[in-house]
């Protein structure tokens, strides 16, 4: 089997993505009287949904990734599987050098829907 890696935009991401995370777009909201709570319910929104993960860069990527940012850049991404989520935009949630691998970044990504 072929080693396949995520693309992100322009970007091949060097090595397999970690701490993968699907955080879903629950429009409900509890608000708290006196005697009671009451709930106000919109349903779940797919389109909202978040997906944030760990992924290694070099620098070129970081560069790369870091103007999409900054510049509010909606790109496509393909997973490892090969699916294509079009019409992204990314949320840098943190980011730091490999200090032992010159060269290389480990940054926190999210990607909105949009």
């Amino acid at each position: 089997m072929a080693n396949v890696h995520m693309k992100i935009g322009d970007v091949t991401v060097v090595k397999r993505m970690t701490d993968f995370k699907l955080t879903p777009d629950d429009r409900q909201t509890m608000i708290q009287t006196m005697n009671s709570n009451i709930v106000e319910d919109y349903g779940h929104v797919d389109s909202g949904d978040r997906v944030s993960a760990e992924f290694t860069l070099t620098d070129a990527g970081w560069a790369t990734i870091k103007n999409y940012w900054i510049n509010r850049t909606k790109i496509d991404i393909v997973d490892e599987g090969g699916r294509i989520y079009t019409s992204r935009r990314i949320l840098v949630k943190g980011y730091q050098p490999i200090i032992h691998f010159a060269g290389y970044w480990r940054v926190e990504l999210e990607f909105w829907n949009i």
